[in-house]
């Protein structure tokens, strides 16, 4: 996460440890599910709490992980190192698997997305995988601030929407379309595979509390989603380096 000029941010990070297990369980289960198959180092950019990477230190022989704060709420073997910037303190082709989990949005505008995946890539392996999830920028609820239609609209607006709300200064985050995060992934050099409808499946197997909602969404076929794409609530994609680059 990029370290923005103004210290009065607002903070995004979820801390609670039930979810964010449930979360890392649904980022393992997918990318097992592409592919993953070496478990040796793994990189969480923008940790928060610290639970999602806690549980992957059941998995990986070495569990590493970042952050402009230390909001950690556990430090269960795990490497942590605090950064100001988009720049990662790791050596060229280090990891297995980075997770960037609803942190693009927070590193600032489309050149310091440029940095943060370029330096994402810089540190992964040639065969390995990147998690990214994003919110929608089209989505109706903003899930930071909770404002409808906030990322809808031009910045100056998205701004002045913020202060009349009460909620802050401005608008600190910068959520992609789905297109636009496919646009940038292709263009710092990863080979790109959408993975929302998975995730939506194995949130239905392992997340959902409720019976009959968990009974319809694991029945639903998958393409029944596929009109509703543009609008999806966060974007999940699953990456690899493309090596032609």
């Amino acid at each position: 996460m990029a370290k923005s000029e103004n210290t009065d941010l607002k903070p995004h990070a979820i801390l609670d440890e039930s979810s964010r297990y449930q979360k890392a369980k649904k980022i393992h289960l997918l990318a097992e599910k592409f592919g993953l198959r070496k478990k040796g180092t793994l990189l969480e950019v923008g940790t928060g709490s610290g639970f999602i990477a806690a549980y992957f230190t059941k998995i990986f022989a070495e569990v590493n992980s970042v952050d402009v704060n230390d909001q950690r709420q556990t430090v269960e073997n795990i490497r942590f190192k605090k950064i100001e910037d988009t720049k990662l303190p790791f050596k060229e082709e280090y990891f297995d698997l980075v997770i960037t989990n609803h942190v693009i949005e927070h590193v600032g505008n489309y050149e310091k997305q440029i940095d943060h995946l370029k330096e994402i890539s810089r540190v992964l392996k040639k065969d390995g995988m990147l998690y990214l999830a994003v919110p929608n920028r089209w989505r109706l609820i903003e899930p930071h601030y909770k404002l409808p239609l906030l990322s809808w609209l031009p910045r100056f607006f998205s701004d002045l929407y913020v202060r009349l709300s009460g909620e802050g200064d401005f608008y600190d985050c910068f959520p992609l379309s789905r297109s636009a995060a496919f646009s940038i992934l292709k263009e710092t050099g990863f080979e790109v595979k959408e993975a929302t409808l998975e995730a939506i499946q194995i949130y239905a197997e392992i997340e959902s509390q409720h019976p009959i909602i968990k009974f319809v969404t694991s029945l639903l076929p998958s393409w029944i989603y596929i009109p509703l794409m543009p609008w999806m609530p966060t974007l999940i994609f699953v990456c690899k380096k493309n090596l032609r680059f």
